[in-house]
């Protein structure tokens, strides 16, 4: 299968094309997996994880001719309607998840989902599902000075308060090195994004 180490396109018909060569490893895993009995990879299999990490979503659905952004968005919505199973998985971030910017058909789709501080209430629904505000679970009553503090909902539960932690770039290389070297494997993503990761307080 393809190696996919660490890759950034730099031009929207390049992550189109990244995008179409997960789609097609993920089809032929979903092959292994039917001639094996199985239903999705397991730890030890030989498959390894393909993350794909897209960074400013909006960017890649509204940034540059509309058959390419419409290409994006229906291979991105292929990879997080069945990439999980077989061990493809989407980690998506966005400014403004709202419809217009993000289609409802893929953003409804992600079973994970963090809201970080939020304008008002209805732009945390937008994230979290609508409801959750009224609930007490509101972005909107984030302070702005609380820097990675948000809601974070999984499949089937209840949002949970929590903070993230700011790591530089520097402290993301070692740490995704030694991940690397506990696992015996090289790195495998797949990065799209508009822009580094940015230091500052947390």
């Amino acid at each position: 299968m393809k190696d996919f180490s660490y890759h950034r396109p730099s031009t929207l018909s390049e992550a189109v094309a990244l995008l179409d060569d997960l789609r097609a490893e993920m089809d032929a895993r979903y092959q292994v997996l039917l001639g094996e009995g199985r239903r999705k990879v397991e730890a030890g299999d030989g498959l390894r994880l393909r993350l794909v990490v897209v960074d400013e979503l909006a960017h890649y659905l509204h940034g540059g001719d509309r058959k390419l952004t419409q290409a994006f968005a229906q291979s991105l919505r292929d990879l997080v309607s069945r990439g999980r199973a077989a061990g493809v998985i989407v980690v998506a971030a966005t400014q403004k998840p709202s419809a217009d910017v993000v289609p409802t058909y893929l953003r409804d789709l992600f079973g994970f989902r963090w809201a970080l501080r939020c304008t008002t209430p209805q732009a945390s629904d937008t994230v979290l599902g609508q409801g959750w505000a009224s609930l007490g679970c509101s972005a909107a009553d984030v302070d702005a000075t609380a820097r990675g503090v948000g809601w974070l909902l999984h499949e089937g539960g209840q949002p949970v308060r929590l903070r993230s932690y700011h790591l530089p770039d520097a402290a993301l290389d070692v740490l995704t090195a030694r991940a690397a070297a506990l696992r015996g494997v090289s790195g495998q993503a797949a990065c799209l994004s508009t822009a580094t990761t940015t230091g500052g307080a947390p």
